[in-house]
């Protein structure tokens, strides 16, 4: 295969742009690996050297895994998002219900002060009444003694001039 000359930048460039594409490819499966273990665990895995260069993957199988381990992350991602809606509406109801708890706790509340000072009222009307009953009874019990006694003091007048 014959290169042409003036397409030889092009394709160093691209060969370079590939290179950059699969290093940051490889950047970001190296910090993925790292989520997946403990820091520790990782360090383990990474000093192991496999038995056989059999055992090693190809390039194509190694594709293939970190695909499966991506769409795995990604379904993890939109698990846990659907999750954190479902949360998030919960909270919301959970909010909406306590706030109605508070609204009917506060009218409750302002209905037993109302209930308090409507019977407050009422007991202080009683009071007033039966006060009023008692001074209206001790002032004709007042009067009619008072008019017994003049008549007492009447009598043991007329009976003193008699006798005198």
């Amino acid at each position: 295969m014959e290169l042409d000359p003036r397409h030889l930048p092009s394709l160093v460039s691209l060969l370079n742009d590939q290179i950059t594409e699969l290093d940051d490819r490889i950047v970001t499966l190296t910090a993925s690996a790292k989520k997946l273990v403990s820091p520790e665990t990782y360090e383990e895995l990474s000093k192991e050297k496999p038995a056989s260069e059999a055992q090693e993957l190809d390039e194509e199988s190694l594709i293939e895994e970190l695909e499966k381990n991506r769409i795995q992350l990604v379904a993890s991602l939109q698990q846990q998002d659907f999750i954190r809606g479902k949360l998030q509406e919960m909270i919301a109801d959970s909010q909406s219900l306590v706030s109605t708890v508070v609204d009917q706790c506060e009218a409750r509340k302002s209905e037993t002060e109302n209930e308090e000072a409507a019977f407050e009222e009422r007991c202080a009307g009683y009071r007033s009444s039966i006060e009023d009953l008692t001074i209206n009874d001790l002032k004709d019990n007042v009067e009619n003694s008072s008019r017994v006694l003049d008549y007492l003091q009447t009598e043991i007048r007329g009976l003193q001039e008699a006798v005198e």
